[in-house]
């Protein structure tokens, strides 16, 4: 048997940018549940389950929980402010019509609006507290890379202080065999967009979490960050020691904390400038499915289980338009890996 469960995320919302309609959605979900992942993360997306004020709908995410639980699968659900996908933070219409949080350029803890602060407190409660009787929900994401900031949003993170507020909320109410889980970006590229620096992360996270996840992208175009014509063009790729040292490090360190250690986000998409998704193409320097496979192995050399593969609907995407590439390579890696 393979070392390690492989999983991916899910976004309805991503799905919607695709193009795709609610039967479409939920036909994507049903078909990258055939793949048969371990795990599915779940974005508890602030917009999407808190429309109205004090309104809380909850239809679409039971609807995909309990197809999971038909499945056998497992589910982490994200709650906060962050959850995966764009804009990654999900503050509703209604909320940002009572407030001033206009994007600048540097970095700048979001959460110094007591409104602000008090409304996700009170979504982060109602929601966990939802879930408490699906029991195929077996994790607790509290945020998305909650202590790096967001470029496009003008460098908006969440503080340390309010993340332990969060997560104070989320124990307490939370099913008592739910574990906690807490992502860091570990973006191993030489820019310096981190924040808080990864080190830090890694102790901040282990004292609050019970488990920790790591997002690791393999070939990032530098043109996402960078502004000059000439640098736009580069990508950037970790070094081989970014995965024989700090990586491995780190799993030691976590897994001698008693800590599961997550891949929350292994790169199985491109990531390009010039727009949010890339579909004229399913080969790009930033990702093709070679690279994404290749990614994916040394993580689980390195140890690291269970590991998201990040991408399905955009797999799903090229499936139904006629490309089966991406899929085709998903499917025959998770296959490979679970037979092993």
């Amino acid at each position: 048997m393979s070392t390690a469960e492989l999983g991916t995320t899910f976004s309805p919302q991503q799905c919607e940018y695709l193009g795709f309609s609610k039967d479409q959605t939920r036909q994507a979900f049903r078909e990258i549940l055939f793949l048969e992942p371990s795990v599915i993360r779940l974005c508890g997306q602030w917009n999407r389950l808190e429309p109205q004020q004090g309104r809380m709908d909850f239809r679409e995410l039971d609807w995909l929980i309990n197809v999971s639980l038909q499945k056998g699968v497992t589910v982490a659900l994200t709650v906060g402010l962050k959850a995966p996908r764009y804009p990654e933070f999900h503050i509703p219409a209604w909320l940002e019509q009572q407030m001033t949080l206009e994007p600048f350029i540097g970095k700048r803890a979001v959460d110094t609006n007591s409104k602000l602060t008090d409304a996700t407190l009170s979504f982060v409660q109602k929601t966990v507290e939802h879930v408490k009787g699906a029991h195929n929900i077996t994790h607790i994401q509290v945020e998305n890379e909650p202590l790096a900031p967001v470029t496009f949003v003008g460098g908006w993170f969440i503080s340390e202080g309010f993340l332990r507020r969060e997560m104070a909320v989320v124990q307490e109410v939370k099913r008592q065999d739910q574990r906690t889980l807490l992502t860091l970006g570990a973006l191993p590229i030489p820019i310096p967009i981190s924040g808080v620096d990864d080190e830090q992360q890694i102790i901040i996270s282990m004292e609050l979490a019970d488990d920790i996840g790591l997002d690791v992208y393999n070939n990032v175009s530098v043109g996402t960050y960078a502004a000059f014509p000439l640098i736009k063009k580069l990508y950037v790729k970790p070094l081989l020691v970014y995965f024989d040292n700090k990586l491995a490090r780190w799993h030691r360190q976590l897994e001698q904390a008693g800590k599961q250690t997550w891949i929350t986000e292994s790169q199985a998409e491109p990531w390009e400038q010039g727009g949010y998704v890339h579909l004229e193409k399913t080969n790009y320097p930033s990702s093709d499915p070679e690279q994404a496979q290749k990614l994916a192995q040394s993580l689980i050399k390195t140890g690291y289980s269970p590991i998201l593969l990040w991408g399905s609907e955009y797999w799903y995407w090229h499936k139904v338009n006629g490309n089966t590439s991406w899929w085709d390579a998903m499917e025959k890696f998770m296959n490979d890996e679970r037979g092993k």
